[in-house]
């Protein structure tokens, strides 16, 4: 292998800023504009929602990438700043003005290699650190960037890198994909059995959730950030321990002391929780005894006649229900009193008990799929780092 030091700005042919259209100018049917929520993790575009804009917006000659170019983001969140995807074919698309677009010359880089480069200088935190930082975002400039020195390994050697990354980068895909897919069986399982609770088409008894159990809100000592009630070991529930992917959760973002949990809601372990404000609707079981905030209502004595993961798919289902019921005009919230009122099919209890028994073999597939993924990823981590110093 033969390898020289250059610095970045001699491997750019060219690169060009995109250009910013507000969201009060999107229209249907117009030209994609891809904005830094396009740019995934995984240095993939990820195309799941993409804005349009009118032609109009678009200024002459931005709405062109080609396969190779790279999308480089200078602006973002601290965590974000500098993720990047590499295009994959030609697309007649404009970015936004957070985005650069780079284009290498080929003949002594390959797009795929500096694309993996790119990608560990994010993932290492080099562009955070690196970054002018405000209150809520962070820039990288491509003028610094071009100033980087960068070991480059002759063009074989750089396909013989990318190769091995590819190869285990489809691994990860394929385990994604599996993973994704063990998550949607449950939702069907719930329906398969116990029909849709909306219309209850198998006609179960049916009860009110003010029935079936206590309602409580969460709470939150105040004020805020007050050192007797915060930071101690009593573990707090909060919205973004639930938005990782999981059935039961176990907080760790924030803790109470001792004389804050007093201030606060306690709820026991394999208690039913549920988000009424920001994710309205979302549920979790905890995994431990916990305190919630605001945030929360915990389903507390349930009745003998309910299981709790029962009540947690129950609630999962009601999702588009709790969006329509809630209310605010900066912060979604639902009250307790709505929630009390729905209507909740109780199948028998035997029927419950095997759906569960289902999910608990379901969880443990998942369980060992994530972490077959987490292995993979692991892999991926260190061939990279290996390669790229």
């Amino acid at each position: 292998m033969s390898s020289q030091s250059t610095l970045v700005g001699d491997l750019i042919v060219s690169d060009e800023a995109g250009f910013a259209c507000s969201k009060s100018k999107l229209v249907k049917s117009g030209v994609k504009h891809l904005r830094p929520f396009n740019i995934g993790n995984n240095g993939y575009l990820d195309l799941t929602e993409v804005y349009e804009v009118p032609e109009t917006e678009v200024p002459k000659g931005k709405a062109k990438l080609f396969r190779g170019d790279i999308l480089f983001n200078n602006t973002n969140s601290v965590e974000w700043v500098g993720k990047s995807a590499l295009v994959p074919n030609d697309m007649s698309v404009g970015f936004s003005n957070h985005m650069t677009r780079i284009r290498l010359d080929q003949l002594r880089v390959m797009p795929e290699w500096f694309s993996y480069w790119l990608r560990v200088q994010q993932v290492r935190g080099f562009f955070a650190a690196n970054s002018t930082q405000w209150v809520s975002q962070a820039a990288y400039r491509v003028a610094d960037l071009k100033k980087i020195e960068i070991p480059l390994p002759d063009l074989e050697e750089q396909q013989r890198i990318v190769d091995i990354l590819d190869r285990a980068a489809s691994i990860q895909r394929l385990r994604k994909a599996a993973d994704d897919k063990l998550k949607e069986i449950i939702p069907a399982l719930f329906v398969d059995m116990f029909g849709d609770p909306a219309t209850n088409p198998k006609g179960w008894q049916v009860s009110t959730v003010g029935e079936l159990c206590t309602l409580v809100r969460g709470s939150s000592p105040r004020p805020q950030g007050d050192k007797r009630y915060f930071g101690g070991a009593v573990p707090r529930l909060m919205i973004a321990d639930i938005t990782r992917d999981g059935v039961y959760v176990t907080p760790k973002i924030d803790s109470l002391t001792e004389l804050g949990a007093t201030k606060s809601r306690p709820m026991r372990q394999g208690s039913v929780v549920m988000a009424v404000s920001g994710a309205v609707g979302l549920p979790a079981i905890l995994d431990i005894d916990a305190c919630i905030h605001d945030g929360f209502v915990g389903f507390r004595d349930l009745s003998a006649n309910i299981k709790p993961e029962f009540l947690y798919w129950y609630i999962r289902s009601q999702k588009t229900v709790a969006a329509s019921q809630a209310v605010g005009a900066t912060f979604q919230n639902l009250t307790t009193d709505q929630i009390k009122q729905w209507v909740v099919p109780v199948p028998p209890l035997d029927k419950q008990d095997r759906f569960v028994t289902r999910v608990l073999g379901l969880n443990s597939n998942h369980m060992l799929s994530s972490n077959a993924t987490l292995c993979t990823e692991a892999v991926i981590r260190s061939l990279s780092y290996q390669f790229f110093g």
